[in-house]
């Protein structure tokens, strides 16, 4: 059994028990989801665990770049996963969605599911002899699925996955938090749990965290301009002092209220008339500059009265490069070989090689140094004989870029530069 997930309280041991960890990605920490944590023995899936090479990127939609950019979303399903999979894969097509956290997917236990197009599913839910309730899930697009390194199905309201991208290291947490009328020891005992989470990931590894958070966090406002911006909704409450904090204390920022978009594409959830945007996106403040847009779109429907909220990314699978570093060979030599056509020179030459090579040591029977003592007798002889053509390499690198080109070229410009300024002065 994983040490990473070795403290379990009762209720744990008697759930059911899932978790995939790449050999490699093992951790000895606590366990971080406090009594009602669930993990598994490790089990290995080789694709998973991004060891069966990576999986083709799907087709990009016309005019965009795929490989440059990365979607990432959360989405209130409200339940009823079972009749509502097939929609939910064709909607991570049309959106080109890479990742797409689910909430309240009241799925009983835990699973992962292989979809079709090497998509995979993650489903953390309650025990089966439950009611079913809460849930929390993520779906993965094929590339995300070859970076994989670990993941675990914490809770019915947290699950997180380790993630590779490029050269991007991700720490991705699905959350869904209990309402604002929520017991108040449940809704500290969540925060307390989401906390013990955020501290298993490492510090290269970037934070994002995405669900139905059930507060509301408004928006900048002095003291919080480092974790939310000038958009969104303008109301707070109790249930979003706790999101606030969490932000503060580990330099996330609400990316809901980094652009400005109507009020149809701010607010995430709407009932009758009333309407809030509790369907969060929060992300590292290192990702700042990668992050393009985050907003609420109301086309997908999936009998929720909650709406898909989509992060577009780029630069998460950077790669890295390598400059090739430029030789200055300054001037190069060629041998005439051409000459060796005249009788007179190729007569001069096997001479020259004759008298090298008898006067050249051969007798320490190293190959390196014989070699090196023949390859000299014959190119020396060849120059002597044949004569060379120097050749220098200059920033232009064309042959015909010499130092009369060179003159020509200046004089063009400053006489170009006294007809500009005789014309001014007209």
């Amino acid at each position: 059994m994983s040490e990473a997930c070795s403290s379990r309280s009762p209720l744990a041991q008697r759930a059911t028990i899932l978790t995939r960890i790449h050999p490699s990605a093992v951790h000895d920490r606590a366990s971080p989801a406090g009594d009602a944590h669930r993990c598994a023995p490790v089990g290995v899936d080789s694709r998973a665990c991004g060891e069966g090479g990576r999986h083709p990127s799907r087709s990009a939609k016309p005019g965009g770049s795929r490989g440059a950019e990365c979607r990432i979303g959360t989405w209130n399903v409200r339940g009823g996963m079972k009749d509502k999979m097939d929609e939910m894969i064709d909607i991570m097509n049309e959106r080109s969605l890479d990742a797409l956290c689910l909430t309240e997917t009241k799925r009983k236990g835990c699973d992962v599911d292989d979809l079709p197009g090497g998509m995979l599913a993650l489903w953390s839910g309650v025990d089966l002899d439950e009611r079913a309730s809460g849930g929390v899930g993520v779906l993965l697009s094929s590339r995300f699925v070859s970076g994989v390194k670990a993941y675990c199905l914490v809770n019915p309201r947290l699950l997180w996955v380790r993630l590779k991208l490029g050269i991007t290291r991700v720490f991705l947490v699905a959350a869904y938090a209990p309402v604002s009328s929520a017991d108040p020891q449940e809704l500290e005992k969540f925060w307390e749990s989401v906390r013990e989470i955020l501290d298993l990931a490492e510090g290269n590894e970037r934070l994002i965290m995405c669900g139905d958070l059930n507060g509301w966090v408004g928006t900048k406002r002095d003291g919080l301009e480092a974790v939310l911006g000038p958009y969104g909704d303008k109301r707070v409450n109790d249930a979003g002092r706790p999101i606030i904090d969490v932000c503060m204390e580990r330099n996330l920022l609400v990316s809901n209220t980094l652009f400005h978009h109507k009020d149809i594409h701010t607010y995430t959830w709407r009932m009758n008339d009333q309407k809030s945007m509790i369907d969060l996106i929060l992300i590292e403040s290192h990702l700042r500059n990668t992050i393009m847009d985050t907003r609420a779109y109301r086309g997908p429907t999936l009998e929720t009265d909650h709406y898909l909220v989509i992060s577009r990314f780029v630069g998460l699978f950077k790669k890295w490069r390598h400059w090739r570093v430029r030789t200055n060979f300054g001037e190069l030599e060629r041998i005439k070989c051409k000459k060796l056509e005249d009788v007179s020179v190729r007569s001069m030459y096997a001479r020259l090689v004759e008298e090298r090579l008898a006067k050249a040591d051969f007798s320490d029977l190293d190959v390196d140094n014989d070699w090196d003592s023949m390859k000299e007798s014959i190119v020396e002889s060849a120059k002597e004989a044949c004569g060379c053509a120097k050749r220098h390499i200059t920033t232009k690198g064309d042959e015909w870029w010499d130092a009369d080109v060179k003159s020509s070229v200046e004089r063009k410009r400053k006489a170009w530069l006294d007809y500009s300024f005789s014309e001014r002065e007209t």
